[in-house]
């Protein structure tokens, strides 16, 4: 199991090879590296602890790959319309709802982008 916080009683989602995590917990690793290490963004939308696990380096499961997707967007919509992060995220999720064939939902972020 990737996540190791035994209290939680949120639902667990496949992460990745090494495991089952709480989708908070994956949500929440992202957002300090990220913090800890700006440089790290890249021009599809977010640093790569929002699209692969830092153990074994593997893209994340579907099931655990969208969801991230949205809570990297909710965590850099606050910053100003002109700021690369902010617009990177966008530009993922949309990517991200459109792989997943939700192109109603990826349309308005498709037209901002």
């Amino acid at each position: 199991s990737v996540c190791q916080d035994q209290t939680s009683t949120e639902n667990l989602v496949r992460a990745c090879t090494c495991g089952v995590a709480h989708l908070s917990c994956l949500v929440r690793r992202a957002q300090v590296s990220v913090s800890d290490n700006e440089a790290n963004v890249t021009h599809y939308g977010s640093s790569a602890d929002w699209q692969r696990c830092p153990t074994c380096k593997n893209d994340f499961d579907p099931t655990a790959r969208l969801p991230l997707k949205w809570a990297c967007w909710k965590t850099y919509l606050s910053r100003g319309e002109g700021e690369s992060s902010r617009f990177a995220a966008l530009v993922s999720l949309s990517y991200a709802l459109h792989a997943e064939e939700q192109y109603k939902d990826a349309l308005p972020f498709l037209r901002y982008s």
